[in-house]
């Protein structure tokens, strides 16, 4: 109670504006950069003239928020969790301004992805975050962008190893209420068994690869769904491969030559 009367003097204490972006500012669990808070100031006209770094320096100043070096030295801030669990209680209490910040977060999170996708090491400081986006997804019932999310994920999760983790919520979405047989599910479920395929589980991979060719091959001819039936069938191929189906395997890897030869 004492702490709670701690958070709540300091937070009484901003004006409207600030008491409004520090709640909205704890969407982002792992922690956020300069560039993020102006980007949702703005697209958010949370304080219209409002200056997003002399913001922070007042949180800061009051102990709401506090400052550490990210990669390469860049500034980043942060809310200890009890500060946090205050911000969403805040948050919570409209629920427009609980969704939106949320919605607009879950763009954020592909629009850097789609940025630092051959920079897994620069995703790690943004990991927490992102793996917040992703549970929102969920929790909200919005299967299609969880997919989304998770096609953007996998990649980082393989390169940097995190295979039981990244198998997780990739099984996790897979499995969301709701969630279409289209070429999202088709995106996912590739990068499961690529996973699956690392932790040695060809069973799961095989699985999970004809799955996704199923899906893909009832898509259409787009040369976008070519390419993947290619690759899929690449890839399903060397398991078959592996299992003595060597036929099967041999038809599914001319196939996938065939059309990646044009």
């Amino acid at each position: 109670r004492t702490l709670l009367a701690a958070i709540d003097w300091s937070y009484q204490l901003l004006d409207p504006v600030e008491q409004r972006v520090f709640r909205t500012l704890a969407v982002f669990a792992g922690g956020w950069t300069l560039d993020a808070a102006r980007a949702l100031v703005a697209d958010l006209s949370l304080g219209g003239d409002l200056d997003p770094l002399e913001t922070m320096a007042a949180l800061t100043g009051k102990s709401l928020v506090h400052r550490t070096d990210g990669p390469e030295g860049s500034p980043r801030w942060s809310m200890l969790q009890p500060l946090r669990g205050y911000a969403l209680v805040q948050l919570r209490a409209s629920p427009e301004e609980w969704h939106t910040p949320h919605a607009w977060q879950y763009g954020w999170a592909l629009r850097l992805l789609d940025t630092l996708r051959s920079t897994p090491a620069a995703i790690d400081a943004e990991l927490g975050t992102l793996r917040g986006v992703l549970e929102w997804t969920l929790a909200d019932g919005q299967p299609a962008q969880a997919l989304d999310l998770a096609a953007q994920l996998w990649p980082f999760w393989r390169a940097r190893t995190h295979l039981f983790e990244g198998r997780q919520w990739l099984c996790g979405v897979l499995g969301a209420p709701g969630a279409a047989p289209d070429r999202r599910r088709a995106r996912v479920l590739h990068g499961a068994a690529m996973l699956a395929q690392q932790q040695g589980d060809f069973v799961e991979m095989r699985r999970m690869l004809t799955e996704a060719l199923s899906i893909l091959t009832s898509c259409g001819d787009e040369d976008e769904v070519a390419v993947a039936i290619a690759v899929a069938s690449s890839d399903l191929a060397r398991v078959l491969g592996m299992e003595g189906e060597l036929d099967e395997a041999a038809r599914l890897a001319g196939d996938s030559l065939a059309v990646l030869r044009g």
